[in-house]
């Protein structure tokens, strides 16, 4: 288990932003397409050709002049080398990981009328009672990971930055339920029976970040050699070091550069979007490319801290449906 901080974090009620290539370059690097969706040819001047946000690189031509390369678009860095406690050599490695939505806990918002709200259609009540609550849905943040010695992009698969239409479907084919946010679990069913242009809801998913309190440490406490037979048997002595190792305090640790979790921040990435550090939660499944280095060594490859209750990421604009539902209840605020 990932040793939990002994100070209690602080409380915070955070709104997540867009993920922008400005907004998230303290914390890494944002990996989108600069082009269009309706340019289906490569351009005939690349120099002249305006693109809505900065690249990294500048574009050339590739493939015989059917494809526009932009390379490279991201760091890739290795920094185990003459670093790392252990001194085993990293690889670097592609792994897949299947993201699951997570359950979020409903929390009660004061509002002057209930909107109550499904997926498919939205009602507005008028309530008699001034102080009248909307249950939105949040999520708890209580562990921060890090890769200390590696970048770690993700790359969504399967995914549009923009809607699209469902065509081509089989009937007589199972049901695919995506889990989306209403009012409890909402399941959208996509089967054959659908009519031909139902649109698909695009996909998002949620970035949670912090800075790195450099120099600094937190007493944070761990299970204690008795309690962890069931546990990762792996030493945190490259994230933390002992305190009065072999007495009664032995479970008690110092983190060494703990996340600084007043400054942290969320934002929303979009389908067609890939970044570096870790997507935390989406409104359904999400299929990601994972690629880093790593050595094998648990403590060296990955790092978390854990800590109590306090900090919540407001999630009610993760689908299209939360928005259109938080712009009402704000016009209705206002009557």
């Amino acid at each position: 288990m990932a040793p939990t901080l002994v100070s209690s974090p602080p409380t915070l009620r955070i709104n997540p932003e867009p993920l922008t290539p400005q907004s998230f370059a303290p914390f890494g690097t944002v990996i989108t397409t600069p082009f269009p969706r309706d340019l289906l040819g490569a351009p005939n001047n690349l120099p002249s050709l305006k693109l809505p946000h900065r690249v990294p690189a500048t574009p050339v031509y590739a493939n015989q002049g059917s494809a526009v390369k932009i390379s490279p678009i991201a760091p890739l860095a290795n920094g185990y080398e003459n670093v790392c406690p252990s001194g085993k050599a990293a690889q670097a490695r592609l792994s897949m990981f299947a993201c699951f939505p997570r359950k979020l806990r409903r929390e009660r918002q004061s509002a002057h009328r209930l909107v109550e709200h499904s997926l498919k259609h939205i009602n507005i009540n008028e309530q008699q009672d001034e102080d009248n609550d909307f249950e939105g849905p949040v999520f708890d943040v209580r562990i921060l990971e890090r890769h200390p010695y590696t970048t770690q992009t993700f790359i969504p698969l399967d995914l549009s930055s923009q809607r699209r239409v469902l065509r081509d479907r089989v009937p007589d084919k199972k049901s695919h339920d995506w889990k989306g946010y209403g009012e409890g679990d909402v399941s959208i069913t996509l089967d054959g029976s659908a009519e031909q242009d139902e649109e698909q809801e695009e996909p998002m998913f949620l970035v949670i970040v912090a800075p790195t309190l450099k120099g600094q440490s937190a007493a944070a406490t761990t299970l204690s050699s008795s309690d962890s037979t069931n546990s990762s048997s792996s030493s945190i002595a490259t994230l933390s070091d002992p305190v009065n190792e072999g007495s009664a305090d032995s479970n008690r640790v110092l983190i060494r550069d703990p996340p600084d979790l007043e400054n942290l921040r969320a934002f929303i990435a979009r389908g067609g979007q890939a970044v570096t550090y870790g997507p935390v939660l989406g409104p359904r499944r999400i299929d990601f490319v994972v690629v880093q280095y790593v050595n094998g060594v648990d403590d060296e490859d990955c790092q978390e801290a854990a800590f109590k209750d306090g900090i919540v990421v407001d999630v009610k604009s993760l689908t299209e449906e939360e928005d259109e539902l938080w712009n009402d209840l704000k016009k209705l605020s206002k009557l």
